[in-house]
């Protein structure tokens, strides 16, 4: 190596080194990720633009409800959808009039990433992605490209290459924004095939899968799986607020979740609404317990549960646990006889 080039190097490691900082850890200084998960037709624009309405009447109070609409953007790979929805009222809350980049064919990582920058630019601090599905599975996206290069090299394998490292740049650009962002993922039913004990082969549903890269779903703060009945509930939670509860988005999830940014430990889950907009039920709070919570046999509900969904449906399990137990569709506060009672009767069905 000559002697400039080792000197240049050097400079650029100190200046690298330069801008590293050693500090105490702060979470009000990070930036929500979430990921919101769903058929066509469960309300995930929807959802989302309450939840980001949410964090911003938080995040500034002081602003007007056009102030906050205001910084709020929509990049819309749907043909116009996200601009459906202004001047819609839900329950109490109106929704205003937000900003929107919409994006046609081809849906390249480049376009994702372009529309990201010129929100971010025009200070939107919640950007909604809807959808981030089309950047996977959408003319232009990865699977199109994988084909086209199996098609031109002859491996399938190596083919995957490129299409993954426009994935990870993708991901790369959404968690080092300084925006807030909600990202809406289309889902679809997956299934397995097995072989019973006899080797017939049977097909077994297994759940929903996102439409998008398996990896980045890791990458979120929450992911939130919607049904068809509008009903959520969190399979990653980052936070811990949302374990074991199904529940219907408002504004109040995103306030819950600007919130949870700002304390150094979890705020109480007491402000996530009841299914039933319309008839209010408040969740109710932790249970106290004569006795030690038994873990293990907590655990069994909760796969039993899991299960339950996977073969029924999350709508279903919410009626299932409103029959058993009343209100408190949260399993994790149960003392230890609800518990057994739940795993009986879900175990029944």
């Amino acid at each position: 190596m000559l002697r400039s080039e080792g000197l240049r190097n050097r400079k650029e490691d100190l200046e690298l080194m330069a801008s590293l900082v050693f500090k105490k850890a702060d979470r009000s200084s990070a930036k929500l990720k979430i990921a919101l998960g769903g058929p066509s037709g469960t309300g995930k624009t929807m959802s989302s633009l309450l939840m980001a309405y949410g964090m911003l009447a938080e995040a500034h109070k002081d602003w007007s409800p056009d102030e906050i609409w205001e910084h709020i953007c929509i990049i819309d790979t749907e043909n116009g959808s996200g601009s459906l929805y202004i001047e819609t009222q839900v329950g109490t809350q109106l929704i205003g009039v937000y900003n929107t980049i919409e994006i046609s064919p081809p849906f390249t990582v480049d376009r994702y990433i372009d529309a990201i920058h010129i929100a971010e630019q025009n200070a939107q601090e919640v950007i909604i992605v809807d959808s981030l599905s089309h950047a996977w599975s959408g003319e232009g996206g990865a699977l199109d490209k994988h084909g086209k290069i199996t098609q031109r090299v002859g491996n399938s394998y190596t083919a995957w290459r490129e299409p993954k490292e426009d994935q990870n740049k993708l991901m790369n650009t959404i968690l080092q924004s300084r925006s807030h962002f909600i990202c809406n993922i289309r889902a679809k039913t997956e299934y397995v095939q097995e072989k019973d004990d006899k080797g017939k082969t049977t097909v077994r549903n297994i759940g929903m899968g996102l439409i998008t890269q398996g990896e980045s779903q890791y990458e979120y703060t929450v992911l939130f799986m919607l049904d068809r009945d509008h009903v959520v509930n969190a399979e990653k939670d980052r936070t811990g607020m949302f374990a074991g509860k199904y529940f219907t988005i408002t504004t109040d999830t995103g306030r819950q979740l600007y919130n949870w940014l700002l304390t150094s430990k979890n705020i109480a889950a007491s402000i996530v609404q009841p299914v039933a907009e319309t008839e209010p039920e408040p969740v109710a709070e932790a249970v106290a317990q004569d006795e030690p919570q038994d873990k293990e046999l907590l655990a069994k509900v909760d796969a039993a549960i899991k299960a339950y969904i996977k073969q029924n449906g999350r709508g279903a399990v919410v009626d299932l646990l409103k029959a058993t137990v009343g209100n408190n569709l949260n399993y994790m506060t149960y003392d230890n006889a609800t518990l057994a009672k739940v795993l009986s009767v879900v175990e029944a069905k």
